[in-house]
Protein backbone atom coordinates (compact mmCIF):
# COMPACT_ATOMS: atom_id res chain seq x y z
CA UNK A 1 0.00 0.00 0.00
CA UNK A 2 1.34 3.37 -1.05
CA UNK A 3 0.20 6.51 0.76
CA UNK A 4 0.73 9.77 -1.03
CA UNK A 5 0.34 13.13 0.68
CA UNK A 6 0.59 16.43 -1.12
CA UNK A 7 0.71 19.70 0.75
CA UNK A 8 0.22 22.93 -1.16
CA UNK A 9 2.03 25.88 0.32
CA UNK A 10 1.12 29.31 -0.97
CA UNK A 11 3.87 31.88 -0.69
CA UNK A 12 2.99 34.98 1.27
CA UNK A 13 4.88 38.13 0.40
CA UNK A 14 4.63 41.61 1.75
CA UNK A 15 6.09 44.92 0.60
CA UNK A 16 6.20 47.74 3.18
CA UNK A 17 4.90 51.21 2.35
CA UNK A 18 7.43 53.59 0.86
CA UNK A 19 7.58 57.07 -0.58
CA UNK A 20 7.87 57.61 -4.32
CA UNK A 21 11.14 59.44 -3.64
CA UNK A 22 14.36 57.55 -3.01
CA UNK A 23 16.08 57.96 0.35
CA UNK A 24 18.82 60.39 -0.73
CA UNK A 25 16.29 62.71 -2.41
CA UNK A 26 14.03 62.39 0.62
CA UNK A 27 16.79 63.75 2.89
CA UNK A 28 17.25 66.68 0.50
CA UNK A 29 13.50 67.28 0.49
CA UNK A 30 13.42 67.48 4.29
CA UNK A 31 16.44 69.77 4.37
CA UNK A 32 15.28 72.14 1.65
CA UNK A 33 11.60 72.42 2.58
CA UNK A 34 11.79 73.23 6.27
CA UNK A 35 9.84 76.35 7.12
CA UNK A 36 11.17 76.91 10.61
CA UNK A 37 12.69 80.29 11.45
CA UNK A 38 16.43 80.59 12.04
CA UNK A 39 15.76 81.05 15.76
CA UNK A 40 13.73 77.82 15.88
CA UNK A 41 16.44 75.94 13.97
CA UNK A 42 19.20 77.32 16.22
CA UNK A 43 17.27 76.00 19.20
CA UNK A 44 17.23 72.53 17.63
CA UNK A 45 20.76 72.60 16.10
CA UNK A 46 20.82 69.02 14.78
CA UNK A 47 18.25 66.43 15.59
CA UNK A 48 15.47 64.31 14.25
CA UNK A 49 11.79 63.76 14.76
CA UNK A 50 10.50 60.20 14.38
CA UNK A 51 6.87 59.86 13.36
CA UNK A 52 4.51 56.94 13.14
CA UNK A 53 1.71 57.29 10.62
CA UNK A 54 -1.02 55.23 9.04
CA UNK A 55 -0.97 54.77 5.27
CA UNK A 56 -4.22 53.56 3.75
CA UNK A 57 -4.74 51.41 0.66
CA UNK A 58 -4.67 54.51 -1.58
CA UNK A 59 -1.41 55.84 -0.12
CA UNK A 60 -3.06 58.62 1.93
CA UNK A 61 -1.64 59.34 5.37
CA UNK A 62 -3.37 59.90 8.71
CA UNK A 63 -3.05 59.29 12.47
CA UNK A 64 0.34 60.92 13.00
CA UNK A 65 2.01 59.99 16.27
CA UNK A 66 5.29 61.45 17.49
CA UNK A 67 7.68 58.68 18.57
CA UNK A 68 10.72 60.95 19.18
CA UNK A 69 10.17 64.65 19.73
CA UNK A 70 12.51 67.64 19.40
CA UNK A 71 10.38 70.72 20.03
CA UNK A 72 6.68 71.35 19.44
CA UNK A 73 7.54 73.51 16.38
CA UNK A 74 9.88 70.87 14.91
CA UNK A 75 7.30 68.14 15.54
CA UNK A 76 4.59 70.07 13.68
CA UNK A 77 7.00 70.93 10.86
CA UNK A 78 7.92 67.24 10.50
CA UNK A 79 4.23 66.32 10.26
CA UNK A 80 3.65 69.08 7.67
CA UNK A 81 6.50 67.87 5.47
CA UNK A 82 5.53 64.18 5.72
CA UNK A 83 1.92 65.03 4.78
CA UNK A 84 3.26 66.40 1.48
CA UNK A 85 4.90 63.09 0.52
CA UNK A 86 3.31 60.68 -1.92
CA UNK A 87 3.26 57.11 -0.63
CA UNK A 88 2.98 53.70 -2.19
CA UNK A 89 0.88 51.63 0.24
CA UNK A 90 1.97 48.41 1.91
CA UNK A 91 1.06 45.41 -0.19
CA UNK A 92 0.40 41.85 0.88
CA UNK A 93 0.33 39.28 -1.90
CA UNK A 94 0.20 42.17 -4.35
CA UNK A 95 -2.88 43.81 -2.77
CA UNK A 96 -2.63 47.19 -1.03
CA UNK A 97 -3.45 47.14 2.68
CA UNK A 98 -3.75 49.63 5.55
CA UNK A 99 -0.53 49.73 7.58
CA UNK A 100 1.53 51.79 9.98
CA UNK A 101 4.97 53.13 9.07
CA UNK A 102 7.71 55.04 10.86
CA UNK A 103 9.69 57.83 9.23
CA UNK A 104 12.59 59.93 10.47
CA UNK A 105 12.69 63.66 9.68
CA UNK A 106 16.16 65.21 10.16
CA UNK A 107 16.80 68.85 11.08
CA UNK A 108 20.32 70.21 10.42
CA UNK A 109 20.82 73.92 11.05
CA UNK A 110 24.34 74.20 9.55
CA UNK A 111 23.45 72.28 6.37
CA UNK A 112 20.40 74.48 5.83
CA UNK A 113 22.46 77.65 6.39
CA UNK A 114 25.05 76.41 3.87
CA UNK A 115 22.34 75.79 1.26
CA UNK A 116 20.71 79.16 1.89
CA UNK A 117 24.07 80.93 1.49
CA UNK A 118 24.30 79.36 -2.00
CA UNK A 119 20.78 80.54 -2.85
CA UNK A 120 18.99 77.23 -2.29
CA UNK A 121 16.25 76.38 0.21
CA UNK A 122 15.30 80.02 0.63
CA UNK A 123 11.95 80.54 2.32
CA UNK A 124 9.24 81.77 -0.03
CA UNK A 125 8.28 85.39 0.36
CA UNK A 126 4.65 85.97 -0.51
CA UNK A 127 3.36 89.35 -1.54
CA UNK A 128 0.46 90.85 0.39
CA UNK A 129 -2.42 89.16 -1.34
CA UNK A 130 -6.07 89.30 -0.37
CA UNK A 131 -7.22 85.87 0.68
CA UNK A 132 -10.57 84.17 0.86
CA UNK A 133 -11.80 81.74 3.49
CA UNK A 134 -14.77 80.63 1.39
CA UNK A 135 -13.08 77.34 0.40
CA UNK A 136 -14.75 77.61 -3.00
CA UNK A 137 -12.91 76.18 -5.99
CA UNK A 138 -13.36 78.09 -9.24
CA UNK A 139 -12.56 77.14 -12.80
CA UNK A 140 -10.38 79.65 -14.63
CA UNK A 141 -13.27 80.62 -16.96
CA UNK A 142 -15.45 81.51 -13.93
CA UNK A 143 -13.02 84.09 -12.56
CA UNK A 144 -13.90 87.78 -12.73
CA UNK A 145 -10.27 88.79 -13.25
CA UNK A 146 -7.02 87.05 -14.13
CA UNK A 147 -5.12 85.67 -11.12
CA UNK A 148 -2.02 87.62 -10.17
CA UNK A 149 1.27 86.16 -8.94
CA UNK A 150 1.44 85.65 -5.20
CA UNK A 151 5.24 85.60 -4.99
CA UNK A 152 7.16 88.82 -4.41
CA UNK A 153 8.88 90.51 -7.37
CA UNK A 154 5.88 89.52 -9.53
CA UNK A 155 7.45 86.12 -10.10
CA UNK A 156 5.01 83.61 -11.57
CA UNK A 157 4.87 79.99 -10.45
CA UNK A 158 6.44 79.00 -13.78
CA UNK A 159 9.34 81.44 -13.26
CA UNK A 160 9.79 80.25 -9.69
CA UNK A 161 9.97 76.62 -10.80
CA UNK A 162 12.46 77.40 -13.60
CA UNK A 163 14.73 79.26 -11.20
CA UNK A 164 14.54 76.66 -8.40
CA UNK A 165 14.28 73.23 -10.02
CA UNK A 166 17.60 71.53 -10.58
CA UNK A 167 18.14 68.79 -13.14
CA UNK A 168 19.36 65.81 -11.05
CA UNK A 169 23.00 64.93 -11.72
CA UNK A 170 22.20 61.21 -11.92
CA UNK A 171 19.50 61.84 -14.52
CA UNK A 172 21.96 63.94 -16.54
CA UNK A 173 24.70 61.29 -16.39
CA UNK A 174 22.24 58.57 -17.46
CA UNK A 175 20.67 60.74 -20.21
CA UNK A 176 17.26 60.53 -18.58
CA UNK A 177 14.74 63.10 -19.72
CA UNK A 178 11.00 63.46 -19.61
CA UNK A 179 8.08 65.62 -18.70
CA UNK A 180 7.12 66.58 -15.18
CA UNK A 181 3.42 67.11 -14.60
CA UNK A 182 2.25 68.82 -11.43
CA UNK A 183 -1.16 68.87 -9.83
CA UNK A 184 -1.61 70.54 -6.48
CA UNK A 185 -4.18 71.72 -4.00
CA UNK A 186 -3.55 75.14 -2.49
CA UNK A 187 -4.54 75.37 1.15
CA UNK A 188 -4.14 78.13 3.68
CA UNK A 189 -0.88 76.53 4.87
CA UNK A 190 0.49 76.33 1.26
CA UNK A 191 0.62 73.39 -1.12
CA UNK A 192 -0.71 70.29 0.60
CA UNK A 193 -0.64 67.58 -2.01
CA UNK A 194 1.55 67.37 -5.05
CA UNK A 195 1.30 64.49 -7.47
Amino acid sequence: MLLLSITVVKAQYSQPAETLTDKSLLKNYFLQHQELTDAQLQEIKNGRVILELTINESGHTSDFKIIKSLTPDADQEAIRMVKNLIWLPTTKNGNPILDKQEIEVPFHYRNLQRLRSKGYALPLEFADYPSSNSQNIYKFAELEKTPVPILKNSMTLHQYMLSNLIYPEEAFSRSISGTVSLEFVVEKTACHQIS
